[in-house]
Formats: structure tokens, sequence, C-alpha cells
């Protein structure tokens, strides 16, 4: 026979069990609460859109007559800027020529651009602007040219010293930075009075056949199907009769995002 002893106690346990199973019910139900239906992890933030000048052209530059001067510029962006010359508010012909073969940038690159102009003939007070534009921004920096005399004889040694120079770097990437699985085009231009010959290189070791990598007509090298194993320093050779330069470029392949 049960005792009331007994059964007192098998009740106050039963009553603890049931208010230790509510509380820890409704603790959960407080918790759940707290929660929202169907609620999605943040967004990762994305770069935006960017371009600045880093590198400006001076004010003013003296350009001899007869003889030629060097305007250079340097822009960084996202991306990947593209730089163009105008004179006056108009292109700049020549440079136009070469530049319009410039493949356009990937939307995940973000780069350092150089572009130097080589101006052979200006007018006195003739204004060259360094436009850098990466997708809908822009940015402008310009330089007033002052023409200086000089005699004939003087000016025609001078045309005559500087056609016999190594070749002029025009367009480069000094950084370049870009998404795993697409298309880099290193742009390697440069001004020549005579014919030139473009050598690249990888981390030193020059690029022959490669199943990822062609050097292009214009002297561009495309990487396709960028792997992170890609990264390193590409060197740019151009070479004429009087000598050869070098440009390189850091290319660091990003990883996708998820």
């Amino acid at each position: 026979m049960i005792s009331l002893v007994s059964l007192l106690a098998a009740t106050l346990v039963s009553l603890q069990c049931c208010h230790s199973a509510s509380t820890l019910i409704d603790s959960k139900n407080l918790l759940e609460n707290t929660l929202q239906p169907n609620a999605l992890p943040p967004k990762r933030k994305s770069l935006k859109p960017f371009v600045s000048i880093v590198g400006a052209p001076p004010e003013r530059a003296r350009l001899p007559r007869g003889a030629h001067a060097e305007l250079a510029c340097a822009a960084v962006g996202h991306p990947a800027p593209r730089l163009r010359w105008l004179r006056n508010g108009e292109p700049v012909d020549d440079y136009e020529e070469s530049a319009n073969e410039i493949v356009s940038a990937h939307p995940s690159s973000i780069a350092e651009v150089r572009s130097a102009l080589v101006l052979r003939a200006a007018a006195a007070g003739d204004v060259f602007s360094c436009v850098a534009r990466a997708g809908a921004r822009e940015r402008v920096a310009s330089t007033t040219v002052l023409v200086e005399e000089a005699g004939d004889e003087l000016s025609a040694l001078q045309a005559l010293l500087q056609r016999a120079t190594a070749p002029i770097p025009t367009y480069s990437y000094a950084e370049a930075f870009q998404n795993m699985g697409t298309s880099l085009v290193l742009p390697c231009r440069a001004f020549s009075y005579s014919g030139t010959r473009v050598r690249w290189a990888v981390n030193g070791v020059e690029v022959t056949q490669s199943p990822n990598m062609r050097v292009l007509p214009s002297g561009d090298l495309l990487i396709s199907s960028l792997d992170f194993s890609d990264m390193g320093n590409y060197s740019c050779t151009v070479e004429n009769l009087y000598g050869e330069t070098t440009v390189s470029t850091f290319v660091y392949p990003l990883k996708v995002k998820d």
C-alpha cells in the first residue's frame, strides 16, 4: 500500500519535472521568436566603381620646336580605368589609333594604368588633357604647352638625336587585380621612330607557347582563364634598332566570392 508521503513525493517530483519541461519549452519558444522566418545572411560589401589620377602631368610643359616631349599620366580605378589624351578637347589621333585596340577591362578588375603622350608638334598654348575613365566615373588632368624657339640647325640636330632612341612606353599597367577564371589583357604599347619587337616574361621566364597565354598582334599579353598560379611579375620588353625598354606589371588573381 502506497503511503501518503510516497504519493506526495511522487506528485512533487512530477510537478517539478513538468515545470522544468515547461520552462525549457518557454525558453525555446522565446529563443525561436527572435529569429525571422527566411532570414538571409548579410551580403558582403562590394567595391564601388572609382577612378583617381595618381600621377598627373605637369600644369605646364616646355616643347623645344623641332624636338619631342613626353607627358606622363597614371590613374588607379575599378574597373581598370582607360586613359586617353585630348588636344584642346579633341582626341589625339596618333594616340587613338593604337589605344583603340585595347580590350575593355573586366568588371572585376582593379588596376593602376600608366600612359605617356609623345608630343612631336604643338602650338603655343595648346592644352593636352589626360582623361581617366572607369565605368561612368571620369577624372581629367591638363597641361598647357609652351613652345620654345630654337635655331634651325639646333632643331634639326635635336630631332635627329631623338629619333635614335629606344622605344618610349606609352601604355601599360603597373598592377592588376582580377577575378580568377576571367580573361585579362595586359597592355604594352610604346612609341618608336623605327620598327619594334615585343617580348614578355613571367617572373623572369620568357613567355613562349602556353595554353593560357598569348601575345597579341598589338603587343599586349592575353591571359585566358586566370588562375592563382598566374600570380606574379609580368615584364614587357620593347626593342628597336637603338635599344630596348622594359615595363613591369604585377598580377594578382582574386578569389571569386561565393
